[in-house]
């Protein structure tokens, strides 16, 4: 029986530069009309570390081996994955299985393999709509519908983790195998001819 696994962790190391909450603040009491002052919060949102996050990844693999001269073969792993959007994921199951009887001057292989995959996608607006929301802005509001705050008028940003906590975005796959070969022996032969 043999064993393996691994595990992986990554980071983004670049992200936008955005206004602070301050910045914000200052721009839109300089720059904006009274109806865009009135829309500002005392939030102090940073909407990029909501929806981001450190991905971390696990393999795993089992493999076993049987019979007279190994001629069972089990394989079976697994795969985790998040990625950096808070809500994007992928995992994966497989396993596979050979059988082998050698009978001279020929033999047979059989081999089933299957996997099954899902995965959740970051939706649609995700990341645009955390750039452009404000860091003035509370990231709830309990008088909304959904309970999230959402700038009045439009158009305008949606609150990014309302995306991720209403919209989803995924997919899965099956997939499976089976073959069957037969294995011929090499044949060899030894003399000499005279010369």
């Amino acid at each position: 029986m043999e064993y393996s696994g691994s595990m992986s962790s990554s980071s983004v190391t670049r992200l936008p530069s955005m206004l602070t909450a301050a910045q914000f603040r200052t721009a839109v009491m300089t720059y904006g009309d009274t109806t865009k002052q009135n829309q500002l919060r005392n939030a102090n949102t940073d909407w990029w570390g909501l929806v981001d996050r450190t991905a971390m990844g696990q393999s795993i693999m089992w493999r076993s081996r049987h019979g007279n001269n190994n001629n069972y073969r089990l394989s079976v792993g697994s795969l985790n994955q998040t990625h950096h959007s808070r809500t994007t994921s992928s995992a994966c199951l497989w396993d596979s299985t050979t059988a082998s009887s050698f009978q001279r001057p020929a033999g047979r292989r059989h081999q089933l393999k299957g996997s099954r995959e899902f995965d959740q996608f970051t939706p649609g607006g995700v990341l645009s709509n955390a750039a452009q929301m404000g860091p003035t802005q509370p990231i709830y509001d309990s008088s909304s519908a959904t309970g999230y705050y959402n700038w009045s008028g439009t158009p305008s940003a949606d609150n990014p983790l309302e995306i991720l906590n209403y919209a989803k975005a995924q997919g899965s796959l099956t997939a499976a195998s089976a073959t069957c070969t037969r294995i011929t022996a090499p044949r060899s032969s030894a003399g000499c001819e005279p010369t």
